[in-house]
Protein backbone atom coordinates (compact mmCIF):
# COMPACT_ATOMS: atom_id res chain seq x y z
CA UNK A 1 0.00 0.00 0.00
CA UNK A 2 1.31 3.62 -0.88
CA UNK A 3 0.21 6.56 0.88
CA UNK A 4 -0.73 9.72 0.13
CA UNK A 5 0.69 13.17 0.85
CA UNK A 6 -1.65 13.40 3.53
CA UNK A 7 -0.54 9.91 5.14
CA UNK A 8 3.40 9.03 5.78
CA UNK A 9 5.20 6.96 3.07
CA UNK A 10 5.43 3.12 4.19
CA UNK A 11 8.69 1.60 4.94
CA UNK A 12 9.41 -1.30 5.75
CA UNK A 13 11.42 -2.47 8.23
CA UNK A 14 15.46 -3.39 6.52
CA UNK A 15 16.77 -0.03 5.78
CA UNK A 16 15.59 3.39 4.97
CA UNK A 17 17.69 5.23 2.52
CA UNK A 18 17.55 8.79 2.10
CA UNK A 19 20.16 9.59 -0.85
CA UNK A 20 20.96 13.86 -1.27
CA UNK A 21 21.86 14.46 -5.27
CA UNK A 22 22.87 17.84 -5.91
CA UNK A 23 20.43 19.60 -7.60
CA UNK A 24 22.88 22.08 -8.91
CA UNK A 25 24.34 19.66 -11.57
CA UNK A 26 23.13 20.48 -15.23
CA UNK A 27 19.60 18.98 -16.18
CA UNK A 28 19.73 16.65 -19.45
CA UNK A 29 16.17 18.22 -21.48
CA UNK A 30 13.58 18.04 -19.35
CA UNK A 31 14.77 15.19 -17.16
CA UNK A 32 16.27 16.55 -13.89
CA UNK A 33 17.83 13.29 -13.08
CA UNK A 34 18.04 9.90 -15.60
CA UNK A 35 18.39 7.20 -13.72
CA UNK A 36 19.00 3.73 -14.90
CA UNK A 37 17.47 1.19 -12.88
CA UNK A 38 19.35 -2.15 -13.46
CA UNK A 39 17.76 -5.74 -12.16
CA UNK A 40 19.58 -8.75 -11.91
CA UNK A 41 18.23 -11.94 -11.34
CA UNK A 42 19.04 -15.36 -10.48
CA UNK A 43 16.92 -18.00 -10.33
CA UNK A 44 12.72 -17.61 -10.83
CA UNK A 45 13.70 -14.12 -12.11
CA UNK A 46 9.80 -14.23 -13.32
CA UNK A 47 8.79 -14.22 -9.51
CA UNK A 48 10.50 -10.80 -9.23
CA UNK A 49 8.78 -7.34 -9.61
CA UNK A 50 9.44 -4.00 -8.60
CA UNK A 51 7.66 -0.75 -8.72
CA UNK A 52 8.92 3.28 -7.81
CA UNK A 53 6.12 5.06 -6.59
CA UNK A 54 5.60 8.78 -6.07
CA UNK A 55 4.44 9.78 -2.39
CA UNK A 56 1.19 10.46 -3.91
CA UNK A 57 1.05 6.84 -4.90
CA UNK A 58 0.99 6.88 -8.37
CA UNK A 59 3.92 4.96 -10.30
CA UNK A 60 6.78 6.20 -12.46
CA UNK A 61 8.31 2.65 -13.84
CA UNK A 62 8.24 -0.63 -12.74
CA UNK A 63 9.82 -3.98 -13.78
CA UNK A 64 8.64 -7.65 -14.16
CA UNK A 65 8.69 -10.09 -16.65
CA UNK A 66 12.26 -11.43 -15.83
CA UNK A 67 14.09 -14.11 -16.87
CA UNK A 68 16.19 -15.94 -14.60
CA UNK A 69 20.33 -15.24 -14.44
CA UNK A 70 19.55 -12.30 -16.40
CA UNK A 71 20.32 -8.75 -16.48
CA UNK A 72 18.04 -5.66 -16.99
CA UNK A 73 18.19 -2.10 -17.45
CA UNK A 74 15.63 0.05 -17.64
CA UNK A 75 15.68 4.63 -17.42
CA UNK A 76 13.04 6.92 -15.71
CA UNK A 77 13.43 10.80 -15.92
CA UNK A 78 13.21 11.49 -11.66
CA UNK A 79 12.72 14.81 -10.44
CA UNK A 80 13.59 16.54 -7.35
CA UNK A 81 11.57 14.57 -4.84
CA UNK A 82 10.95 11.65 -2.58
CA UNK A 83 9.84 8.08 -4.07
CA UNK A 84 8.96 4.67 -2.41
CA UNK A 85 10.44 1.17 -3.87
CA UNK A 86 8.11 -1.43 -4.11
CA UNK A 87 9.52 -4.93 -4.11
CA UNK A 88 7.23 -8.25 -4.52
CA UNK A 89 8.12 -11.98 -4.89
CA UNK A 90 5.13 -13.75 -6.19
CA UNK A 91 5.99 -16.66 -4.91
CA UNK A 92 6.14 -15.24 -1.53
CA UNK A 93 9.82 -16.45 -0.94
CA UNK A 94 11.96 -13.70 -1.35
CA UNK A 95 14.05 -12.92 -4.54
CA UNK A 96 16.34 -15.68 -5.13
CA UNK A 97 19.57 -13.38 -5.33
CA UNK A 98 18.00 -11.16 -7.65
CA UNK A 99 18.85 -7.43 -6.48
CA UNK A 100 17.79 -3.97 -8.32
CA UNK A 101 20.48 -1.03 -7.98
CA UNK A 102 19.16 2.51 -9.02
CA UNK A 103 22.49 4.26 -10.90
CA UNK A 104 22.76 7.98 -11.91
CA UNK A 105 25.57 7.83 -14.68
CA UNK A 106 25.63 11.42 -15.02
CA UNK A 107 26.59 11.94 -11.52
CA UNK A 108 28.89 9.10 -10.81
CA UNK A 109 26.33 7.69 -8.18
CA UNK A 110 24.79 4.23 -7.63
CA UNK A 111 22.31 3.63 -4.81
CA UNK A 112 22.45 0.14 -3.52
CA UNK A 113 21.63 -3.44 -4.59
CA UNK A 114 18.21 -3.74 -3.19
CA UNK A 115 16.69 -7.43 -2.53
CA UNK A 116 13.49 -8.80 -0.88
CA UNK A 117 15.60 -11.44 1.39
CA UNK A 118 12.12 -12.81 2.07
CA UNK A 119 8.46 -13.03 2.06
CA UNK A 120 6.62 -11.64 -0.96
CA UNK A 121 6.45 -7.24 -0.48
CA UNK A 122 9.15 -5.06 1.10
CA UNK A 123 9.01 -0.92 0.44
CA UNK A 124 12.19 1.05 0.96
CA UNK A 125 11.78 4.63 1.00
CA UNK A 126 14.17 6.87 -1.16
CA UNK A 127 14.67 10.87 -1.92
CA UNK A 128 15.89 11.76 -4.93
CA UNK A 129 17.56 15.62 -4.99
CA UNK A 130 17.00 18.16 -2.31
CA UNK A 131 19.05 21.07 -3.82
CA UNK A 132 22.05 20.74 -1.32
CA UNK A 133 25.62 21.04 -2.85
CA UNK A 134 27.97 18.24 -2.76
CA UNK A 135 30.79 19.51 -0.69
CA UNK A 136 28.95 21.13 1.86
CA UNK A 137 27.87 18.79 5.56
CA UNK A 138 24.24 17.63 5.35
CA UNK A 139 23.14 17.51 9.23
CA UNK A 140 20.07 14.61 9.02
CA UNK A 141 18.19 13.65 12.16
CA UNK A 142 15.47 11.24 12.22
CA UNK A 143 12.87 12.42 15.04
CA UNK A 144 9.74 9.78 16.00
CA UNK A 145 6.14 10.22 16.13
CA UNK A 146 6.74 12.05 19.55
CA UNK A 147 9.83 14.19 18.64
CA UNK A 148 11.97 12.51 20.01
CA UNK A 149 15.74 12.54 18.12
CA UNK A 150 16.41 8.57 17.31
CA UNK A 151 19.46 9.35 14.94
CA UNK A 152 21.63 12.13 13.94
CA UNK A 153 24.58 12.08 11.87
CA UNK A 154 26.97 14.74 9.23
CA UNK A 155 26.90 13.46 5.81
CA UNK A 156 28.36 14.98 2.58
CA UNK A 157 26.07 14.39 -0.23
CA UNK A 158 28.94 13.99 -2.71
CA UNK A 159 30.17 11.08 -0.71
CA UNK A 160 27.60 8.31 -1.75
CA UNK A 161 24.89 6.45 -0.54
CA UNK A 162 26.27 5.21 2.77
CA UNK A 163 25.76 7.50 4.79
CA UNK A 164 22.34 8.16 4.06
CA UNK A 165 21.33 4.76 4.76
CA UNK A 166 19.54 3.97 8.30
CA UNK A 167 18.83 0.19 9.51
CA UNK A 168 15.57 0.11 11.02
CA UNK A 169 15.06 -3.76 12.13
CA UNK A 170 15.27 -2.77 15.74
CA UNK A 171 13.27 0.10 15.61
CA UNK A 172 9.67 0.05 16.96
CA UNK A 173 6.80 0.51 14.58
CA UNK A 174 5.64 3.72 14.28
CA UNK A 175 6.17 7.17 12.35
CA UNK A 176 9.44 8.96 11.63
CA UNK A 177 10.21 12.41 10.46
CA UNK A 178 13.63 12.67 8.63
CA UNK A 179 14.96 16.62 7.86
CA UNK A 180 18.46 16.98 6.24
CA UNK A 181 19.91 20.53 6.87
CA UNK A 182 22.60 22.64 5.06
CA UNK A 183 23.00 26.05 6.09
CA UNK A 184 19.36 27.47 4.80
CA UNK A 185 18.55 24.64 2.79
CA UNK A 186 16.52 21.75 4.39
CA UNK A 187 14.67 18.80 2.96
CA UNK A 188 11.84 17.04 4.86
CA UNK A 189 9.79 13.37 4.73
CA UNK A 190 8.10 11.37 6.88
CA UNK A 191 7.82 7.60 6.63
CA UNK A 192 6.36 4.37 8.76
CA UNK A 193 8.10 1.90 10.18
CA UNK A 194 5.77 -1.43 10.36
CA UNK A 195 6.12 -5.14 11.98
Amino acid sequence: MIATNLSPTPCAPIFFCLLVLSSLLHAQDDCLFTADITTSTALWGAEVSWTLYTTDGDPVVSGDGFESNAVSTTSACLEDSFYVLEMIDVFGDGWNGAEVTIAFAALGIELGSYTLEQGDYETLFVGIGTGFDNENPVVVRVRDGMGRLVRSREVIPGQGPQGWMFDVRDWSAGIYTVEGTQGTRRARARFIVAR
